[in-house]
């Protein structure tokens, strides 16, 4: 049965249903906004054909299962379709919103895969994204979403009653979301409250891209044109152009935006329109008239609860550029309208506000120039006499009065400060030495006995014993002390002003980011009136650097630039402490070419102005040396940290705590250079200093104790490293409380030693307790809470769960540029780390991408010699050793281990993982003797790191089980196998692909030495765990599955065999590039078993195609085993001549790369002995069996089928040597042995049958 013809026109369409039911229809068209097919996309026909079968989604009960999941119940429908929430069908469960196409439009089938291909493209964490699609048996496609539980942006904004500013905020977050959206040259053309959920923490998540359109990169303007614009969009929220149907851009979605930002600020829509067709619509919109924002609301509570007065101005100025009918009026990008609203809240002008009323006062005055000018002169000089006189008469009282008052309240502070030191009695003090502590606190204590009555004095003693305070390291006295001052309010506005700025700097000290930001807030609005351009500027000073104390680089910077052209309007002191802060910035953007540039103009300026020896020189010189380390430059910054920690030392002397700091930035200089031991003896220098002068629980004492247990951690010394972090911990929360910043620094960094140490329950356990932390202070989008899921995504990674891996590098990646810039180290990170897991699941040229995007990002940064540039190398090399590039492997990991050697020395982790890497570049060369030689470099490293019961030796001792199996010593190779095995088994609670691919290994060597019960039973379980892990393209998998068919072709389970070879070949063709030679190898190995069963033909196609495939490979052995199956394919065919010829080539090359006590040399001699036998020259075959024999009996188990070949043919010889009884009876028994194990028609029991005495005629 065939659907309707459509009408030519849709739009036609529309307007007829319109007429029978005007509610219906713009109940369809604003449910359905899933788009009309473009022109580029429309079907040729007139109408597709609907399937047979076409199932109604809206009636699928729970219990369904499409594809992979079970559906739960039901969300929602509309025109498009219908929306259940599922579950995946699997031990991993993932709740998603599965999206059905309804029964009734088949013809929207193009848009579904649309729509995935535009969310495929779109990675960010605000944006709902794609986790699978396919088909139902009835033909339309889903499509599983991200499930996401909140409520829509109306109702969460009816639920939770926001402040403008949190409504505001929440604004920003969408606009964020759809400029990521723009970038990936997407636009939404659907923008409405029901497509944007709003999570319980409040992170909005954009939903629904179905009508979604691309744009051209060259034009910025959509690639096609809907065919009926009517039937596409939300009328209520689409822009005059997307009605009028005409081509849109970025600025479409802005529009929508507008209406958005409209209606958050004042609970209503600019406009609603009645039920009309579009030639209605397009009028309806032209002769719009939208209300100010300002304007809507009755008395002083809006329907969104905000004050509209509070809308009036820069507010109401952005909307309605928003909401510009014309796009030469309306912002030309999200981003524009982003900046606006940010400079509205960082109090700078807008861009929405140009003319203002002074521009249209201009002009009046330009129309009548003469009558005011002459009126306006008169009335200005009068009014300009009379303030004179009176300001200078109140100017002379208050200044006397000023400078009386000052006079007063600075003798007072000094003599207070004098009486402080007076009172203190060395005798009273531990150790009997005053401590400026000490001081302090009995000085708390008497202001508030002695300075009631003098409030000015009082005010400024706290003042400046909150500086005091916060520079020793005590926060909580500090904001105590700024607190009461600025509660005092006295002194001028201006003082008023400085001291909530310090307020400022010792709550972001404290680590109180709400309270700062509170507080800046209230000292903005407290300036608003001011004209004073330098108060202004420190607050936007104060403003970027909390932005940067938050780790929002990029909202810093911003600020930070605006701010540059004006500094000169503050004194040269603030200038240089702005300069540092902004080069500072720029460091930790990965910008630090531009932050050196700017800390060496600065430190030139400095030495001009102030000399050779001042302090302020040292702060830059430190802040210069810190670029010049991040850069790899050590020298420099070497002698820039001496230079300044000479000027301190000549400044505050050889006991002040400052110099403690010097220590520690020399050990982590040291460290970086790769002498931990050398660092290692700095710290200890400074932990003992700064207990002797500081005391036990100072916190000084605790970032020396964490950062001496980093390198204690780095040298493998974990218990002491870990009593360290927990002793900082203890004294962080004492003075910090539990949920400081450096509490979320301790976990993670101790989490991180159990992560090196291989205990990831423990370790992830700490490093999600730093990360509740660092989320509740600063949200998702912040660069401590990325450090600490690039660190979960790791210790994922190393325990074999790829996926979750993958999520937490794929969530870093997508916040990463925006927030932290292209070339910061977390972007870099997030490359590196999210191509490990790539690589590990088989995903090899995707890996190569984000390899490469790593490797551009380090040596734009730091140049091609730097140790980050070496570590990328290394895994490059790793991933070119995957895809059977052996030199550029080779090349790219000696470049690596150069590097690392010369950086960390040996033992270490580094150069130890560099040396079983190239350990298995010479394996896959056949070259046994150098691959030895590194994978036991390897593991020594290893053990003298770790110890034996731990997983990175467990792995370096897996591989060395993995060579031996190659080299042909099964004994050695069990044992190797089995020690790495029990390793794994005690140190993993769950099964993982890492401790699956150390059982693969041994169930290889017990199925070589013939046990192939015991080895099957090994493998299977691994290859499942490989399955569920990695899938079937993986490599590791990959060799599950020809493992198996070895095993079952062994076990005489042909049928079993030829599955898992198909299977094998399918892993690779998937996994691999075509012209990899493991699809050769799968190939080959196949044949082997077609030979067996005597399958000439296919086996000649198979290896056929295994030669053609094998033009520039690298592998010498594959070539081996294919000359090998190719002799034993002549000698089937009757090329005897050829294939004896083709098989002692075999034998010498085998000897030549084995060795001659290899069993693989010993079944080519086993071969050649039955040649010998048929030939009647039994004296060649015995030389050949007696050596086969031999190493068969060295290497192989007792029920082995090689041993019964070796017992056949020494019994055909001594049948021909006059033994016929003897020979005869052992002849028979290894037939019979053969014949039940490997079958009659195998080749190797049709040639023992051969050899068999003709049996007596009845």
């Amino acid at each position: 049965m065939t659907n309707p013809k459509k009408p030519s026109d849709l739009s036609d369409l529309v307007d007829r249903a319109y007429a029978k039911d005007p509610e219906a229809v713009l109940r369809f068209m604003t449910d359905l906004a899933e788009g009309a097919p473009t022109a580029s996309e429309a079907p040729e026909t007139e109408q597709d054909e609907a399937p047979d079968a076409m199932i109604d989604p809206s009636a699928l009960p729970p219990g369904s299962r499409p594809g992979p999941f079970r559906i739960i119940g039901k969300l929602g429908e509309g025109g498009g379709g219908t929306v259940y929430l599922a579950e995946r069908d699997t031990d991993v469960k993932m709740k998603v919103a599965l999206k059905i196409l309804s029964g009734y439009a088949p013809q929207l089938k193009h848009l579904f895969h649309r729509e995935s291909n535009i969310l495929s493209q779109l990675h960010h964490p605000n944006i709902a994204h794609l986790i699978d699609a396919g088909t139902l048996p009835g033909g339309q496609p889903w499509l599983a979403m991200e499930y996401v539980q909140g409520q829509t942006l109306n109702a969460y904004l009816r639920d939770h009653p926001l402040s403008l500013g949190k409504r505001i905020d929440l604004f920003l977050k969408i606009c964020d979301t759809i400029s990521h959206a723009h970038r990936q040259m997407v636009i939404h053309r659907d923008l409405k409250p029901a497509n944007i959920m709003v999570m319980e923490n409040g992170e909005p998540k954009l939903l629904d891209f179905g009508i979604a359109a691309t744009l051209n990169p060259d034009t910025g303007e959509q690639l096609t044109i809907p065919l009926s614009a009517t039937a596409v969009m939300s009328p209520q929220y689409a822009s005059p152009e997307q009605i009028r149907g005409m081509s849109l851009n970025a600025a479409s979605d802005v529009y929508s935006l507008g209406v958005l930002l409209y209606e958050i600020l004042t609970g209503e829509r600019p406009y609603t329109f009645p039920m009309l067709t579009q030639p209605a619509l397009i009028q309806a919109m032209e002769q719009l008239e939208i209300p100010y924002p300002s304007t809507v609301g009755a008395g002083t509570r809006n329907k969104a609860g905000i004050n509209p007065r509070r809308l009036r101005g820069d507010l109401d100025s952005i909307v309605m550029k928003a909401l510009a009918r014309d796009l030469d009026g309306r912002y030309i990008s999200v981003e524009a309208l982003a900046a606006d609203i940010r400079h509205y809240l960082n109090g700078r002008p807008i861009e929405a506000r140009a003319a203002t009323r002074q521009v249209r006062f201009r002009k009046m005055v330009q129309r009548n120039p003469q009558p005011i000018a002459i009126g306006t002169g008169l009335a200005l000089l009068l009014l300009m006499f009379s303030i004179y006189a009176q300001v200078q008469r109140v100017n002379i009282a208050r200044e006397r009065d000023l400078a009386k008052r000052e006079k007063q309240t600075a003798e007072h502070v000094t003599d207070f400060l004098v009486s402080m030191f007076e009172q203190v009695d060395p005798e009273l003090a531990e150790g009997g030495e005053v401590t400026a502590l000490q001081v302090m606190e009995r000085g708390s204590r008497q202001i508030e006995q002695r300075l009631a009555e003098e409030p000015e004095v009082r005010a400024r003693l706290l003042a400046t014993m909150g500086r005091v305070y916060r520079v020793l390291g005590h926060n909580d006295q500090s904001v105590d002390s700024l607190e009461k001052a600025v509660a005092a309010g006295v002194g001028t506005p201006a003082d008023q002003f400085q001291l909530e700025l310090e307020l400022v700097r010792s709550l972001l000290a404290h680590g109180r980011y709400d309270a700062a930001d509170r507080q800046l807030n209230a000292a903005e609005a407290r300036l608003s009136k001011s004209t004073d351009l330098r108060e202004h500027l420190r607050l936007n000073h104060l403003r970027g650097w909390t932005w940067y104390q938050r780790g929002n680089y990029v909202r810093a910077k911003d600020i930070f630039q605006d701010m540059v052209g004006q500094l000169g309007a503050l004194p040269i002191a603030e200038q240089h402490r702005f300069r540092r802060d902004w080069a500072e910035l720029q460091g930790v953007m990965g910008l630090h070419h531009q932050a050196i540039a700017e800390c060496e103009n600065l430190l030139e300026e400095q030495q001009k102005l102030l000399g050779k020896s001042h302090p302020q020189l040292a702060e830059t010189m430190k802040t210069l040396a810190e670029q010049y380390m991040f850069t790899g430059d050590y020298g420099k910054a070497d002698q820039l940290f001496s230079q300044a920690e000479a000027i301190d030392l000549q400044v505050y002397g050889d006991d002040h705590p400052i110099l403690i700091r010097h220590l520690s930035r020399r050990a982590e200089l040291v460290r970086e250079k790769g002498d931990p031991e050398q660092a290692e003896t700095i710290l200890r220098r400074a932990l003992t200093m700064a207990r002797e002068r500081l005391g036990e629980e100072q916190l000084m004492v605790a970032q020396i104790s964490r950062e001496l247990g980093m390198v204690l951690t780095l040298m493998g010394d974990y218990e002491e490293a870990e009593t360290l972090y927990r002793q900082a911990l203890a004294i962080h929360e004492k003075h910090l409380g539990a949920d400081h910043p450096q509490m979320a620094l301790g976990y993670v960094t101790l989490g991180n030693q159990y992560r090196f140490q291989g205990d990831f329950k423990a370790a992830e356990a700490l490093l999600r307790r730093g990360l509740a932390i660092r989320i509740g202070l600063f949200g998702e989008a912040h660069q401590g809470v990325m450090e600490v899921r690039n660190y979960l995504g790791l210790s994922a990674y190393q325990r074999g769960d790829y996926d979750a891996a993958e999520r937490e590098h794929r969530q870093n990646l997508a916040l990463a540029p925006d927030l932290l810039g292209e070339t910061h180290p977390l972007t870099s990170f997030a490359h590196n780390n999210l191509a490990l897991v790539l690589r590990a699941k088989g995903e090899l040229h995707q890996a190569a991408f984000h390899f490469q995007k790593c490797l551009d990002i380090n040596i734009l940064r730091f140049g091609e010699k730097h140790l980050n540039v070496a570590v990328i190398s290394n895994n490059l090399g790793l991933l070119h050793l995957d895809l059977g590039a052996l030199d550029s492997a080779e090349r790219y990991l000696q470049t690596a281990l150069t590097k690392v050697i010369e950086t960390f020395g040996e033992p270490h982790i580094y150069p130890a993982r560099t040396h079983g890497s190239l350990g298995s570049v010479a394996l896959e060369r056949a070259d046994f003797a150098l691959a030895a030689e590194r994978y036991r470099k390897s593991l020594d490293s290893r053990i003298k790191l770790f110890g034996e019961q731990h997983r990175q030796t467990a792995e370096a001792r897996d591989m060395v089980a993995y060579l031996l199996l190659q080299q042909g010593d099964y004994g050695e190779a069990l044992a190797e196998a089995r020690r790495a095995k029990a390793v794994f088994a005690e140190v993993d609670t769950a099964p993982n692909s890492r401790a699956a691919l150390a059982c693969l290994t041994l169930a290889a060597v017990l199925g070589a030495r013939g046990d192939y019960d015991q080895a099957q039973e090994t493998c299977r379980p691994c290859v499942a765990t490989l399955e569920q892990d990695l899938g079937t393209a993986h490599d590791w998998t990959h060799r599950g599955y020809l493992l198996l068919a070895d095993l079952f072709k062994g076990m005489g389970q042909q049928e079993r065999a030829h599955a898992y070879y198909k299977k094998a070949l399918d892993s690779a063709e998937d996994g691999l590039p075509a012209d990899h030679y493991r699809i050769a190898n799968v190939r080959i190995r196949w044949a082997r078993l077609h030979l067996d069963q005597k399958q000439t033909e296919s086996a000649q196609t198979l290896l056929d195609d295994a030669a053609q495939a094998l033009k520039d490979t690298q592998n010498p052995m594959v070539f081996v085993d294919l000359a090998f199956q190719q002799a034993r394919l002549n000698l089937l065919q009757g090329k005897t001549a050829a294939g004896e010829t083709l098989l002692r080539d075999v034998l010498a090359q085998k000897r030549a790369l084995l060795g001659d006590t290899h069993p693989r040399v010993a079944e080519a001699q086993c071969l050649l002995a039955f040649q010998a036998v048929a030939a009647g020259d039994y004296s060649e075959a015995e030389t050949l069996v007696d050596a086969a024999a031999a190493i068969f009996q060295r290497h192989l188990a007792e029920n082995h089928e090689f041993h019964q070949v070796t017992a056949s043919l020494k019994g055909r010889i001594l049948m021909e040597r006059g033994q016929r009884e003897q020979g005869t009876k052992i002849l028979e028994a290894g037939y019979r042995q053969l014949k039940t194990k490997l079958g009659q028609h195998h080749e190797i029991t049709t040639r023992v049958q051969q050899m068999l005495p003709p049996q007596p005629e009845n």
